[in-house]
């Protein structure tokens, strides 16, 4: 029993020290980040005072606001225009009857083991032939079309799961 106990503080030391030594490099980018750039380059000192002129440096003068606002209007319409569709389509799956709906089941669940570099040049092509290259619509489309065999991949599962009544 005491060799058991040993055991486990033991290893409860070396998890300890693994993740102390996987979240080093990520404390250390944390604090460089608060650094002016001559304390970057001379790191003689650990703990510096730190500054905020790297954060106010991104956000006026790269506009990541822009970036930010991007991102986030491109996932929220992926989403929602994935969970429409995927979930009328995870509904047909689940509660209606028709031939080979397995096997339909399956095909749309195997789209989504498609490489993505398999469809990037049709992609690129059909988005330069529509004049739509630099858009927000092109990756719309793109997410969306990865998005979707998972998502009615998901919701069949909670549909069936639901009771009938």
């Amino acid at each position: 029993m005491k060799k058991n106990n040993c055991f486990k503080v033991i290893q409860g030391i070396y998890l300890t020290l693994l993740c102390l030594a996987c979240l080093a490099p990520f404390v250390w980018m944390v604090m460089v980040s608060f650094r002016n750039r001559v304390d970057i380059i001379n790191p003689v000192h650990i703990f510096v005072r730190p500054v905020l002129k790297n954060y106010q440096n991104i956000i006026k003068i790269n506009n990541i606001g822009m970036y930010f606002k991007n991102s986030i209007l491109i996932a929220v319409c992926s989403t929602v225009i994935s969970l429409i569709v995927g979930g009328v389509a995870a509904y047909g799956f689940a509660r209606c009857r028709w031939p080979k709906r397995e096997s339909r089941a399956f095909w749309v669940l195997s789209q989504k083991f498609l490489p993505a570099m398999a469809v990037v040049i049709p992609y690129f092509m059909m988005a330069s032939l529509a004049n739509l290259l630099d858009t927000r619509l092109v990756l719309i489309i793109c997410y969306t079309t990865f998005n979707i065999p998972f998502t009615i991949w998901m919701m069949r599962g909670f549909i069936e799961d639901l009771p009938l009544s």
